[in-house]
């Protein structure tokens, strides 16, 4: 049985480096794999700095030529590869 794509968004490949900051696993920059109007997927290289599903963290694109904006987002999926986050309200308390 095939499993039903519940995606939105169109997703666009894009590699950029992300700071990600976590409320207890601190920060580390990771690259993105794609991202889309609503999320991002992000290549997670280390398994000692995994969020859980749920969590909420923080998300700064580097390399700008201005400090990008930093955006609340939650993780909503693992994979093999890395993780995929979505992005929250930032005055949403789920």
């Amino acid at each position: 049985m095939m499993s039903r794509d519940r995606r939105k968004h169109l997703r666009t490949p894009m590699t950029a480096k992300l700071l990600i900051t976590h409320e207890t696993l601190g920060e580390k920059i990771f690259l993105t794999r794609d991202i889309s109007d609503s999320g991002v997927f992000v290549e997670v290289n280390d398994p000692e700095w995994l969020p859980a599903v749920g969590d909420r963290v923080r998300v700064q694109v580097q390399d700008m030529p201005v400090p990008a904006p930093i955006r609340a987002m939650k993780v909503v999926r693992y994979a093999e590869d890395g993780i995929g986050m979505q992005l929250v309200d930032e005055d949403d308390d789920e």
